[in-house]
């Protein structure tokens, strides 16, 4: 139930990425949407991610990511994600069989990565559900809470900590925060490292928004903020929906 509670279809996050110099690098949206077989258990989490402006001219970045969900279990049965990078496409596809605990990755872009692997945790999400997946748990300063990752025919284990509460600026005014972070993960990856090269704030209240994402990467630090969302409760979205201060940069 708890881990379940963090995905409602009709649900959508859209954030704006900003790398240095550059507001706009390009865009992010997360969102949650039932199946089109309304007798099918599953839920379908998706990702878009494209580059914009001035980096779009030197990097051009464009992913698109949906992962089928048991909505009983809420862990990932299949994660496909389609997307070009610089001219290149990618089309890569995993599998999940928890019968036989076992994943299947198929990239062929990427050979090396293809075939099969035992899954060693019981419930498995892939990088987009794992986002939303923090907004179901009860967070508490100075707590860690265990997150498993497949992702690209790998699997990561992480806690994620919170670390302090903090109020940060958004574009819908000044909001309370979770700060959270990866702590202790095996093995240690780009995102999931000690030391910060992924975190997170989460807003304190019910609502539990995912207000900013800041990923570390040898360029410098890429912030993902939040510009507009969808909650499936229109009482709780009208609540934050009117800014109480100018957007931040």
């Amino acid at each position: 139930v708890i881990r379940g509670r963090a995905f409602k279809p009709g649900e959508s996050f859209t954030y704006r990425t900003q790398w240095g110099i550059f507001r706009k690098a390009g865009f992010m949206t997360l969102s949650v949407e039932a199946p089109a077989d309304e007798t099918s258990e599953t839920m379908l989490i998706k990702s878009s991610s494209d580059s914009k402006g001035f980096i779009k001219t030197i990097y051009p970045v464009s992913y698109d990511t949906t992962s089928i969900l048991d909505s009983n279990t809420w862990r990932v049965l299949s994660n496909e994600t389609k997307g070009e990078t610089r001219g290149d496409s990618t089309h890569s596809k995993s599998t999940f069989d928890y019968e036989k605990m076992l994943m299947t990755h198929d990239d062929p872009s990427n050979p090396h990565r293809n075939g099969s692997k035992e899954i060693p945790y019981p419930v498995v999400l892939d990088y987009s559900a794992s986002l939303l997946q923090v907004r179901g748990w009860d967070l508490k300063e100075g707590e860690k809470y265990p997150l498993m990752v497949g992702t690209k025919g790998k699997f990561y284990f992480t806690e994620m900590q919170v670390f302090a509460t903090e109020t940060i600026k958004t574009k819908f005014g000044k909001i309370e925060a979770f700060r959270i972070q990866p702590v202790n993960p095996v093995p240690q990856g780009k995102i999931f490292r000690d030391g910060g090269g992924m975190t997170l704030w989460v807003s304190t209240d019910e609502r539990r928004i995912l207000l900013r994402i800041d990923i570390a990467t040898k360029y410098g630090t890429a912030s993902m903020k939040l510009e507009e969302f969808t909650l499936s409760d229109e009482s709780k979205q009208a609540k934050i929906v009117a800014p109480q201060s100018q957007p931040s940069s």
